[in-house]
């Protein structure tokens, strides 16, 4: 007895309906706002009083449309009556959260306190007075199905309450948006837009019409529709949620709905005379059996679906995997800019892309008017923090509307309006490296959530490549700022070493020519000093003539001018010039060349100055016993086990190699043999103690074995 009332009622109110296409139009937009509202809690992060009341309003309204939908498929006026009543659960409070919206929109919900209230008040009381007799006496039959009277005194209270909500909600936003400064603000034109979506929404009043007896549609559900849709789009200005994807996800619903609707539907009227002459216990086997038959048809046909919603994510993971594997290995910074702008305007197709590198503490932007003064932004450090706290990117239709951006709103609006932008990304690795600028897509269409998703995973990738580039660009200019300093060092030892060489030469010329009688008879004092000053002018000549070599040597501007040459006579010549420098020492010179030693093909003065290095070497660290010049043709081999690559050199004097080894030996200090590699590097000693105690610059063993590769020797 308990169930079986309940489950009879329930019987006679859903499956005893008429068919009637004229209500179709209230459930598909009842069903529209239920999915709008759902979506649109679901996507917004802080549910602020704008945020819920518009939430409420879509269920309101949904509520009143779903009920309506059903009492014009009543085939009685009892069972029209107690759906239209429930729809006044909506009705009541469609005045409350409209006129609640409106009041937190324009940010007057403390002034406006005591009419929020009583507002609420009125609603549940005309609710619960909807259940009476006085509400609604009877309804019409009319064309498109049953319609409830409303011709009450009571009734006429309600739409007193109902109206004047309305209208007072329109005077408060028409003086708002009369009063409001700025004229050119996001704020303004969102405002604008609502007022004109309550100017629409009071035509949905033409359905009030129809209460009164007058056989006229009740199409108000289209101006609910625009209406809605109009708030939702000034909403979307503030990003409060995607409508790209709540769009996508409102198709997708209806379609996976539709693949299980219209198949129960078809059963349902298919098995609705079983349905309307069951006992109640059928009744419940029956539905029972309907509803597992639907939610297992309803589990294989969702993942499908699914699927195909998730392939635009899945093309985007590909995508970004694609640039990671193109960007990756990139050095050059052009070219990793162009291949970033590509994939992004093969994507997205906006109008304009602009990556803006920090230089030096400013974003210079890439293509400034000369005429303007705009041609960078100084990133100074409030702009720095700012963009280092975000967490996603800046719109530009957000300047406006966020607090947090008016301390470097200025700086923002710049590189907007400069680079004509709407999306702002800041790219930082450590440090902020520059901005990712992009402009208005070409389709109009807004950055979806899964777009700036993906920008955002898009951006990371370049910040990893940006950074290495830069470091590497660092590097190579760093490396070319080595390479012309070391020009530089170069070009001072040349341009010193030809103005040295000039006075040298004039000092010895002088005092050779006085050693030789060109004044006369000299002193043995004077005479003696004399070749002092011309030892030393040759000694310094010398070093000077090393250094211009060692700068042709470096800029590979030094030439050769070979011909066939004998080594014993050179080698007598070289000995000759360099006795004065025995002077005082027990060491003896032996050219070991036979006469018989073949010419060679080289060029004779740097040979000289070849001999002459070695040779003046083995004076300065010799103190008594002999220097040994010996040459012969050769073989070069070396022992493989030896454990240094410049271990000396066997000799087979037997000509078979076409080259002549010619060797300088002398009985003087030696020189350790971990130093065999390093004696060859320019300015190079052995150690600093034989620096001091003999001199020299550590150039001359670096310019003689230069010259002997210059030989190709």
């Amino acid at each position: 007895i308990i169930l079986r009332q309940p489950l009879l009622l329930f019987k006679d109110i859903m499956f005893n309906f008429q068919f009637s296409y004229f209500a179709l139009p209230d459930f598909f937009v009842s069903l529209f706002l239920i999915i709008f509202g759902l979506f649109f809690f679901l996507k917004i992060k802080e549910k602020s009083v704008v945020h819920l009341t518009f939430i409420g309003l879509c269920f309101v309204m949904s509520i009143w449309l779903f009920n309506y939908f059903l009492c014009y498929l009543s085939p009685t006026s009892e069972q029209a009556l107690f759906w239209a009543r429930n729809a006044y659960i909506g009705v009541s409070f469609i005045p409350v959260f409209v006129h609640h919206f409106f009041i937190s929109f324009v940010k007057r919900n403390e002034k406006d306190k005591g009419w929020i209230i009583l507002s609420y008040i009125l609603g549940f009381t005309f609710v619960i007075l909807s259940r009476s007799q006085l509400f609604f006496s009877h309804a019409y039959k009319y064309f498109w199905g049953y319609y409830p009277k409303g011709s009450t005194v009571l009734y006429s209270t309600f739409l007193i309450f109902f109206f004047g909500y309305f209208l007072r909600t329109f005077f408060v936003v028409f003086f708002e948006l009369k009063n409001h400064k700025n004229k050119d603000s996001i704020e303004y034109k969102n405002l604008r837009l609502v007022f004109i979506a309550i100017c629409i929404a009071h035509f949905g009043a033409i359905d009030f019409i129809a209460k009164y007896g007058i056989e006229f549609y009740t199409f108000g559900y289209v101006f609910i529709l625009i209406w809605v849709t109009i708030v939702g789009y000034s909403i979307v200005k503030y990003r409060f949620f995607d409508i790209e994807t709540v769009i996508h996800k409102t198709l997708l619903w209806l379609f996976t709905s539709a693949l299980v609707v219209v198949p129960f539907a078809g059963i349902t009227y298919w098995l609705y005379p079983l349905f309307k002459h069951t006992s109640y216990v059928e009744f419940l086997l029956l539905s029972f059996s309907l509803s597992i038959t639907t939610l297992i048809y309803y589990l294989v046909i969702q993942p499908r679906i699914d699927h195909l919603f998730q392939r635009k994510k899945y093309n985007y993971q590909n995508l970004l995997e694609v640039y990671l594997k193109k960007v990756s290995s990139l050095n050059n910074l052009s070219v990793l800019l162009q291949e970033t702008k590509t994939v992004i305007e093969d994507i997205f197709h906006p109008k304009t892309i602009n990556i803006l590198i920090n230089e030096k503490g400013k974003l210079i932007f890439e293509k400034a008017d000369n005429s303007s003064n705009d041609k960078f932004i100084t990133i100074n450090k409030d702009l720095e923090n700012f963009l280092f706290s975000l967490k996603e990117p800046i719109e530009l239709d957000l300047l406006e509307s966020e607090p947090s951006y008016l301390p470097v709103k200025a700086a923002l609006s710049k590189i907007f309006n400069q680079t004509k932008s709407v999306i702002l990304l800041p790219v930082i690795h450590n440090k902020l490296l520059g901005v990712i600028c992009l402009g208005k897509k070409v389709t109009l269409t807004n950055y979806s959530n899964l777009d700036i998703k993906f920008i955002s995973d898009l951006a990371m990738e370049f910040t990893i490549a940006l950074a290495n580039s830069l470091m590497f660009t660092i590097v190579e200019e760093q490396n070319i700022s080595l390479k012309k300093l070391d020009k530089l060092k170069d070009d001072f030892l040349a341009n010193t070493s030809h103005e040295l060489r000039t006075p040298l030469n004039g000092i010895i010329g002088i005092t050779e020519s006085i050693l030789d009688g060109a004044v006369g008879s000299i002193s043995d004092r004077l005479r003696s000093n004399l070749l002092l000053v011309t030892s030393s002018g040759k000694r310094l000549a010398s070093l000077v003539n090393d250094i211009l070599d060692f700068s042709k040597l470096r800029n590979e501007e030094l030439t050769l001018q070979k011909k066939l040459i004998g080594v014993r006579e050179m080698t007598n010549i070289v000995l000759a010039l360099s006795k004065p420098l025995l002077a005082g020492k027990n060491v003896t010179f032996i050219n070991h060349i036979d006469n018989h030693t073949p010419r060679i093909f080289a060029d004779e003065n740097r040979l000289q100055q070849i001999l002459h290095n070695l040779v003046g070497n083995a004076i300065k660290f010799t103190h008594e016993g002999s220097i040994t010049v010996g040459a012969a043709v050769c073989r070069e081999t070396r022992d493989e086990n030896t454990a240094h690559p410049h271990s000396p050199l066997t000799i087979h004097p037997s000509p078979v190699a076409g080259f002549l080894q010619i060797s300088v030996s002398d009985t003087g200090i030696g020189i350790p043999a971990d130093k065999f590699g390093s004696i060859f590097q320019s300015f190079e000693q052995v150690d600093a103690s034989t620096a001091r105690e003999y001199g020299g610059t550590g150039l001359g063993l670096s310019v003689t074995k230069q010259l002997v590769e210059l030989h190709g020797g």
